[in-house]
């Protein structure tokens, strides 16, 4: 951009100040600034499907170069924290579901949390930023199967003849057999 001032200077001298105009040219050049980027926690339930969206990295953007858009060839990168390849970047830098069994709490036995580290490429720099993503149990029912137990007929009162919780198949993550 370039303005183009006509500036009036005046001395200030006595009852005949004297009065000057000049013409002043200011030439603004553009300096390139590389992306700025947040860090941010999220939420994903351990349901999500395979290739679902779980965030929209754009959204961590908080200052691009003017030059820039968020429409420009923007290239999003996974560094780190990605144990078994669970998330993937898809298109214009969408954070996708890869391996939804890495997510699921009953066959991991634990709350599966990452702290990926990232990077986008606006074409001129890289920028690292992080993103931590933790594991929503959603519940799941209950299952059982029929079991069948055999006792003496001459067996005394009070003898145990089996364990009813062997009848359960699957039990959610957040309950327990005492729960039952």
């Amino acid at each position: 951009s370039q303005y183009n001032l006509n500036v009036r200077m005046m001395d200030g001298v006595g009852p005949s100040d004297t009065t000057v105009f000049t013409n002043v040219n200011v030439h603004i050049e553009d300096i390139y600034e590389q992306p700025v980027m947040s860090n941010n926690s999220i939420t994903v339930n351990e349901d999500a499907l395979n290739n679902e969206i779980v965030f929209d990295l754009k959204d961590l953007i908080t200052r691009i170069d003017i030059t820039k858009s968020e429409s420009d060839n923007l290239n999003y990168s996974i560094l780190s924290g990605n144990s078994g390849e669970t998330f993937k970047i898809g298109p214009l830098g969408t954070l996708l579901v890869n391996d939804k069994d890495k997510l699921d709490l009953e066959t991991n036995g634990n709350f599966p949390r990452h702290n990926l580290g990232l990077r986008i490429n606006d074409g001129t720099s890289d920028v690292d930023f992080s993103l931590d993503i933790s594991t929503n149990n959603v519940y799941e029912a209950l299952q059982v199967v029929d079991i069948s137990f055999n006792v003496h007929d001459i067996s005394p009162n009070g003898t145990i003849v089996g364990d009813v919780s062997d009848c359960i198949t699957f039990i959610d993550y957040s309950r327990t057999i005492q729960d039952i």
